[in-house]
């Protein structure tokens, strides 16, 4: 976990899914969408975040763990870093940075999102 500006608190890495069931818990792909399936939510270092999840199954498996979804604010204020920034890495935007086509991920999912 990191301390955002003082304020709140944010996993470091992009949460990854294991599975429990009756034998503990193992690894759930993140390449599959957990529909069916009983799983939580972990923040590991070098494991590929869970790529194929709904906002509302991803609520359920940060519930699991104990934990939640950020708020927009709270997610943006953590991309931004320590001194503001427009993105991640500074003030100009680098083609090809971040996996974002210039375009907003929640726009094509959720078309009354707001640009940002």
């Amino acid at each position: 976990m990191a301390l955002v500006r003082g304020t709140f608190c944010i996993d470091r890495w992009e949460a990854a899914l294991v599975e429990v069931d009756a034998n503990g818990e193992h690894a759930f792909s993140p390449y599959e969408t957990p529909q069916g399936h009983a799983v939580r939510a972990v923040s590991r270092q070098g494991v590929v975040p869970q790529g194929y999840i709904s906002r509302d199954q991803a609520r359920r498996a940060c519930l699991a763990s104990g934990k939640r979804l950020c708020e927009e604010g709270e997610w943006m204020t953590a991309c931004q870093g320590d001194e503001p920034h427009a993105f991640p890495y500074g003030d100009t935007r680098e083609k090809g940075a971040c996996n974002d086509s210039g375009t907003s991920p929640l726009r094509s999912v959720y078309r009354d999102s707001p640009e940002t």
